[in-house]
C-alpha cells in the first residue's frame, strides 16, 4: 500500500519544487555578476564605455554620397559629330566628414570606350558641387553610352545618345 505524506496545506496544492528556488538564485547571481562586470568596465574604460553606450543606444546615420544628373530632362538624346555637348552632374557629400572625390566621364561605343574627361574635388560634409562634362562624339550613326562614375566607389550614372 502506498501512502502519501500530508503537505500541511489545506488547499490541496503541493509546495513548489526546490529546483525553482535554485534557478532564481542562479539567475540573480548571474545578473549581479554581469552588473559587476559592466560597472568595472565603465570604471576602467570610461571613454570607451561611454562611446559604446552611445552607439548602441542612439541610431547612427548611414554615410552615403549622392550622384545625379543636375537636369535629367536636359540630357542630349542626339549628338552632333565633332561638336561639344555639355552634361551637368551633381555630387552631394553625406558621408559625415570631408571627402575627396575623383570622377571619370567615359564615352563608349561597340568598338570600345574612351575617357572624355576626369577631375577631382573635395567636399565638406553636407556640401554639394555641380560639374559639367563635355562630350564630343567622333563617329557618325553611332549609339554612345555616356557614363559618369566616382572612382573607388560603385556610384555611377549613365545615359545613351546617338549621332546622325
Amino acid at each position: 500500500m502506498i501512502s502519501s505524506k500530508p503537505s500541511g496545506r489545506s488547499d490541496g496544492l503541493s509546495e513548489p519544487p526546490q529546483r525553482r528556488r535554485i534557478t532564481w538564485r542562479v539567475a540573480l547571481i548571474g545578473a549581479l555578476i554581469f552588473a559587476a562586470i559592466v560597472g568595472l568596465l565603465a570604471i576602467c574604460f570610461p571613454a570607451t564605455f561611454r562611446h559604446q553606450l552611445t552607439i548602441s543606444v542612439a541610431r547612427q546615420p548611414t554615410p552615403y554620397t549622392q550622384l545625379f544628373f543636375s537636369s535629367s530632362t536636359a540630357l542630349p538624346k542626339k549628338l552632333v559629330v565633332n561638336r561639344a555637348s555639355h552634361v551637368s552632374f551633381t555630387v552631394v557629400n553625406d558621408e559625415g566628414h570631408p571627402t575627396a572625390y575623383h570622377y571619370t566621364v567615359t564615352i563608349s561605343l561597340r568598338q570600345g570606350q574612351k575617357i572624355a574627361s576626369a577631375g577631382s574635388f573635395t567636399l565638406r560634409d553636407n556640401q554639394s558641387i555641380t560639374r559639367t562634362a563635355i562630350i564630343k562624339p567622333t563617329a557618325r550613326k553611332a549609339r554612345y553610352l555616356i557614363r559618369i562614375s566616382l572612382d573607388g566607389t560603385d556610384n555611377f550614372i549613365q545615359f545613351y545618345a546617338s549621332t546622325a
